[in-house]
């Protein structure tokens, strides 16, 4: 009878008012919330951009009393990016694109990969190595651009007695200089990857080469590189992907008048001045024709079109080819 009663007074706490959600109804509540935050970005930012500035390229644009009237323009802009890209005001663009990045890879990245080896296997001084280098990565891009530009001018012209900084010079030692400062601010990101991806390594893996005589240098070689080499991967596709939309710092070093240009440059310059959806012809900022959104867009679709069958082309070859742990 106690029993009885006891449960009689206990049940009406255990049973929820029919108004409280279940903690499952809240996760599923949840749940929906993220993914329909996910769809509407992807839509957003995503498909509408994308598919708004593949419409724009085609498109051409008059300005009327009722506004802008949409006309189509066939391949016109695409025949002024052609033209564009020949003058030879420009004609240097697509090899300082391709020459930073062959420069990231061949200089940078295999460089980081010995540092972040060295910072790994945590040698002498391998935790001041790993905030010297990576410092820099944490400070406002701004600051670095300001202290890197006196040191190659202001102590480079009082060290050396130069008359003329690096960055005071010709088009080709200003651009070697911003290539500098390219490369130093490129470890830090590196090597907080490649030691993350290194330290993931199976340590079983690593004791038995040792047991077997491996010295360092084969360890790097037939173990450590074979299992980061997906990191590798994805650092060597993603630079290849940004060649030609890299704007490499040009516009925080000389603002609009670089005397030097890259495509990523060339494209954030003329997006920064872009007279919108007006023609090109007759629209004059300082003495500078600039393009307009839909030649831009254009421009766009051209550089997507080379660099896609190369960064896919890219990809499939050291998935196929490179090393591996087998």
């Amino acid at each position: 009878m106690e029993n009885e009663m006891m449960k009689g007074q206990e049940s009406p706490e255990l049973v929820q008012p029919h108004y409280l959600m279940t903690r499952k109804t809240k996760r599923l509540i949840f749940y929906i919330c993220m993914i329909a935050l996910f769809v509407v970005e992807t839509i957003v930012f995503y498909i509408y951009v994308n598919a708004s500035s593949f419409v724009l390229a085609f498109q051409e644009y008059e300005n009327t009393l009722s506004g802008y009237v949409p006309h189509w323009a066939g391949f016109d802009n695409f025949k002024t990016i052609i033209e564009v890209i020949k003058a030879p005001s420009n004609a240097g663009m697509i090899k300082w694109s391709l020459l930073m990045y062959c420069v990231h890879v061949c200089i940078t990245m295999a460089s980081a990969l010995f540092l972040s080896f060295y910072i790994y296997k945590k040698m002498l001084f391998a935790g001041f190595f790993r905030t010297i280098l990576f410092l820099p990565a944490v400070i406002s891009a701004v600051v670095m651009v300001c202290i890197y530009k006196y040191m190659v001018n202001d102590i480079y012209m009082a060290v050396f007695n130069q008359e003329v900084g690096l960055l005071k010079g010709d088009a080709d030692t200003m651009m070697y200089a911003v290539i500098g400062y390219m490369l130093w601010m490129g470890y830090g990101t590196d090597i907080l990857l490649y030691t993350g991806a290194m330290s993931g390594i199976n340590e079983s893996i690593v004791e038995a080469s040792e047991l077997d005589g491996c010295n360092s240098i084969q360890e790097f070689w037939y173990i450590t590189l074979p299992c980061i080499f997906p990191t590798l991967i994805t650092f060597i596709v993603s630079g290849l992907a940004s060649v030609f939309t890299n704007q490499l710092q040009l516009y925080t070093f000389f603002g609009t008048g670089s005397p030097v240009q890259c495509v990523g440059y060339f494209m954030y310059v003329n997006n920064l001045n872009s007279p919108g959806l007006v023609q090109r012809a007759g629209v004059e900022f300082g003495g500078n024709h600039y393009l307009t959104y839909t030649e831009l867009s254009a421009m766009g679709l051209m550089v997507t079109a080379v660099t896609l069958p190369v960064v896919l082309t890219v990809r499939y070859l050291l998935n196929k080819f490179g090393p591996r742990v087998d």
